[in-house]
């Protein structure tokens, strides 16, 4: 049986009876639910001459002849929200939630309410709390608008997953929803730069004036800083790069990995981001800027230094990265993992599959006979032929191309996945692990080793360099794949608020140190029009690649409303005749009335900048 390469839907039913059955290849299709049919009298055969996993989504375990039957990424689980995947999920939840409250208990007491309900203090914390209501608002528009139209037309797969049904990577043959997707793409192309970039980047002009910039040539970092952190930031990529084999590549590989690594890979993968980003990638740009710029070890220049690489990091490792290692190896894609397949590498014999097809007399269109008055082939006697059934080069080397329809779904699923996990640690288990280890119990500890280690510098435990940027990865993983997928925009309200709450809670109400420049340069948020940009194309990939309904109106309408939003935020930005400081937009006017508080600046001068959860 060989239905591979046919984009197929529905389930795989075997032929019943088949007891002589020896071959089965259906990859690449839209194949899912369980496989019907087992027990089979040639499975040795059979076991070696099979290929139906990759490109479909089966549920539960593939019978026992079938490969790759136990590749946790290449199966979706029958549980659905109650699978293995989803209770890490809910474990990361209850386990930051108990901790969160536990903390808030020690904080607060009884009054265990005034950790949500406080007034943000000039500063950091208005701009937090801004991001996290506008994010909160946008997430409510998406959740309503859009999520239904992606439930209601999630045609690809019988079964599949059931959480990818609310993002758009399931959306198929379905005209009405396909010309609404289209709408919202354009719409959100156009809004979203001048109703919510343009005003966050007015407000960081506010607090940080750019006349305070130092002049051109200044506190250059060198070169070799640039290339130490282009190889530290691959280095830190290593997990996200596994997490994109890991969706592909099978235990039998020839690259030594093992399946226990693609596994832990996988499930873990948001984990990992997690430290990677809050944790590694912070103390690597620290170290690396006072190894290159040792005259600037501390101070302004270096948390600025530091915070430009966390963003270029960022953007790499959650975005560029994946999307290159799911480009390259995913089945649905370019699928170069079976280069990788030891079945194929080890035996060139392997898939050469041929038969004896019989003929008699009665055929009337086969080769080796006489051309009969009717225009047909008759036989004289019976004859038999070689067929070939699949060769190794047809299974092992397929052309290289990315089929249509299926890579764009491969790409949003696999970042869909990362990010998800990744917020869900970052909106629950982060700000309840950075309360705990903010009580006084930890922070004495953590006092007592920096004064060993560094008597000559004070110990902050907040930087606001550090703490806009955090802020700022999360809107970017809302703006670039909000509208893809509904859910993510709400983690990242969620983290946003969470996150301002502890700020506030550490600094306010246990007067743990914190640290705000007087004036130096303003932060730079024009890389959230980057992550905006790269989600817009994202879509327009998917609208184009499935060839969907209204293709034609994104195809224009995306692009120009791209170039116009960022025109028309130029000029809310920095009107006419302006220096970026007067006529803010009416959306930020309650918040940047209290701006001049003396109260959001520190005279004392930051030697350490530490990222957390």
């Amino acid at each position: 049986m060989t239905l591979h390469n046919n984009r197929f839907e529905g389930t795989l039913q075997l032929p019943q009876p088949a007891h002589h059955l020896q071959t089965v290849f259906a990859h690449r299709n839209y194949l899912s639910c369980p496989i019907e049919g087992r027990g089979y009298r040639d499975e040795a055969k059979l076991a070696t001459q099979n290929l139906v996993a990759p490109g479909n989504r089966f549920t539960s375990a593939l019978p026992s002849w079938a490969m790759m039957g136990e590749e946790i990424a290449l199966l979706v689980s029958p549980g659905g929200l109650a699978s293995a995947w989803w209770c890490l999920d809910y474990a990361y939840m209850v386990l930051g939630t108990v901790l969160t409250l536990a903390a808030v208990g020690c904080v607060h007491g009884r009054k265990m309410h005034l950790f949500l309900l406080f007034e943000p203090q000039p500063g950091f914390e208005l701009v937090a709390m801004w991001c996290a209501q506008m994010m909160g608002l946008l997430a409510l528009l998406v959740l309503v608008v859009v999520m239904p139209i992606y439930l209601s037309s999630a045609n690809l797969y019988a079964c599949g997953n059931i959480w990818l049904r609310s993002t758009i990577s399931y959306v198929h043959d379905s005209p009405v929803a396909e010309y609404s997707i289209c709408i919202l793409a354009t719409l959100w192309a156009f809004l979203l730069p001048p109703c919510l970039l343009a005003p966050l980047e007015r407000y960081a002009l506010q607090q940080y004036p750019r006349s305070a910039l130092p002049t051109q040539g200044q506190d250059s970092p060198p070169w070799s800083l640039y290339g130490l952190w282009l190889l530290a930031v691959l280095g830190l990529s290593a997990p996200i790069m596994l997490y994109g084999l890991s969706t592909a590549l099978p235990a039998e590989n020839t690259m030594g990995f093992s399946a226990n690594l693609l596994t832990v890979a996988h499930v873990f993968s948001g984990l990992f981001s997690f430290i990677t980003m809050v944790w590694l990638a912070p103390m690597s740009a620290q170290a690396i800027v006072a190894y290159t710029m040792p005259s600037h070890a501390v101070g302004d220049t270096a948390s600025t230094i530091s915070c430009s690489m966390l963003q270029f990091a960022r953007l790499m490792i959650m975005l560029v990265v994946p999307l290159i290692m799911i480009l390259l190896f995913n089945q649905d894609c370019l699928g170069m993992w079976i280069h990788f397949y030891s079945p194929c590498s080890h035996d060139p014999t392997s898939f050469d599959i041929a038969t004896q097809l019989c003929i008699n007399e009665s055929a009337a269109w086969s080769q080796p006979a006489a051309w009969s008055q009717q225009g047909s082939w008759l036989l004289s006697e019976d004859y038999s032929f070689p067929y070939n059934v699949t060769t190794h080069d047809s299974i092992c080397s397929p052309p290289l191309r990315v089929p249509v329809g299926t890579c764009s779904r491969a790409l949003i699923e696999a970042l869909a996945d990362v990010m998800f996990d990744k917020l869900v640690i970052t909106a629950f288990l982060g700000p309840g692990l950075t309360l705990c280890i903010a009580l006084p119990i930890f922070t004495q500890v953590w006092q007592r080793g920096w004064s060993w280690m560094y008597p000559e510098r004070p110990f902050l435990w907040y930087s606001d360099d550090v703490e806009l940027s955090y802020v700022a990865m999360l809107m970017e993983y809302g703006l670039s794949m909000g509208l893809l997928c509904p859910p993510i925009l709400l983690l990242v309200s969620v983290g946003l608020a969470a996150n301002c709450s502890v700020y506030h809670c550490a600094t306010h109400v246990l007067k743990l140190g914190s640290y705000t420049r007087r004036v130096d340069r303003a932060p730079k948020f024009s890389f959230l029009y980057v992550s905006h940009a790269i989600g817009c194309v994202l879509a327009l990939l998917f609208v184009l690649d499935n060839d969907l309904e209204g293709w034609l109106f994104a195809s224009i309408g995306i692009p120009l409303g791209l170039l116009c939003g960022r025109g028309l935020a130029c000029r809310i930005q920095t009107p006419p005749g302006g220096d970026g400081t007067k006529g803010v937009s009416t959306l930020l006017e309650p918040l940047l009335d209290r701006r001049n508080s003396d109260d959001c600046t520190s005279t004392n001068r930051v030697d350490m900048t530490r990222a957390h959860p």
